[in-house]
């Protein structure tokens, strides 16, 4: 499983969010970033208040 506090430098989390997903989820750990899955459009902030 992924940790997300594993990617965490500098007080900072650096993700590539993918909006429009079947479901939310990390679903890939690269070298300093995570991918993110998104259930929410890319409309209105909805996406961005879905992943914090």
């Amino acid at each position: 499983m992924i940790n997300p506090k594993d990617y965490i430098k500098n007080n900072q989390l650096k993700i590539i969010v993918k909006p429009n997903s079947p479901k939310t989820e990390i679903v890939k750990a690269e070298k300093d970033r995570l991918r993110v899955n998104v259930k929410a459009p890319p409309e209105q902030n909805k996406a961005n208040k879905e992943i914090i």
